[in-house]
């Protein structure tokens, strides 16, 4: 492996990812999730989060979320914007916070190949480091001003093909010190799409070391279509 600059990884990226042709043609991925870990449950909406219907815009900050195991829980998040909580949890959250956070999180999860490349958004190649045993070149990512995302910079780390394999930030919504490391131990394909479809986030550790436990957030993805325009 050698050293890549951030353009190329990009592209990479977006060629594993299904390339950009095919991502210009949609407007929709349908999804059902899986949420577990202590983030939901110290926010009291465990039940809510346990199993739910996603329908998420590509061109667009907007999540339609329908809640399977608490029926009637259902809301749509339109881009507001993303709190910095000044305490960090425990804090119990409204059915308002618990749809902006499931809202804005999927959207970046599943379109992620098309907000790294966004206009206004800023990526800096880290090069490579061995992060838990395996060899991975490193992007820094500065979003654009009022961009919805767990913070306005992030890591990414991704392997030689363009596979994201890790996410690292700080949850602003959860709290100033909630530094997560955002695992993606599985990818998934639907209708010429790739993309990670199981998600472990535990805390982040000096040295881009990540911590065991606790779970944070677990996430697991049933990718069920890709929309077209």
């Amino acid at each position: 492996m050698g050293a890549v600059e951030a353009p190329e990884l990009l592209e990479r990226v977006v060629a594993h990812a299904g390339g950009a042709e095919r991502w210009a043609a949609l407007e929709r991925i349908h999804a059902r999730v899986r949420i577990s870990g202590l983030a939901f449950r110290a926010a009291g909406k465990a039940r809510e989060a346990a199993e739910q219907e996603l329908v998420v815009s590509v061109r667009e900050p907007r999540v339609e979320i329908r809640s399977l195991s608490a029926p009637g829980w259902e809301h749509v998040y339109t881009g507001d914007a993303v709190p910095a909580r000044r305490r960090p949890w425990p804090g119990r959250w409204s059915d308002a916070q618990a749809a902006l956070f499931t809202g804005y999180a999927s959207w970046h999860y599943l379109t992620f190949p098309v907000r790294l490349r966004e206009p206004g958004v800023r990526a800096e190649a880290l090069g490579e480091h061995v992060i838990e045993g395996e060899r991975l070149h490193g992007l820094r990512v500065r979003f654009a001003p009022g961009t919805p995302a767990h913070a306005p910079e992030q890591r990414f780390w991704f392997t030689e093909d363009g596979a994201l394999r890790r996410n690292d930030y700080l949850a602003r919504m959860v709290g100033p010190f909630a530094h997560a490391a955002n695992v993606c131990e599985r990818e998934g394909t639907v209708d010429a799409i790739t993309l990670p479809d199981r998600r472990r986030v535990t805390p982040q550790l000096p040295g881009r070391r990540r911590a065991p436990g606790p779970l944070l957030v677990g996430i697991a993805f049933d990718l069920l279509a890709a929309e077209p325009r």
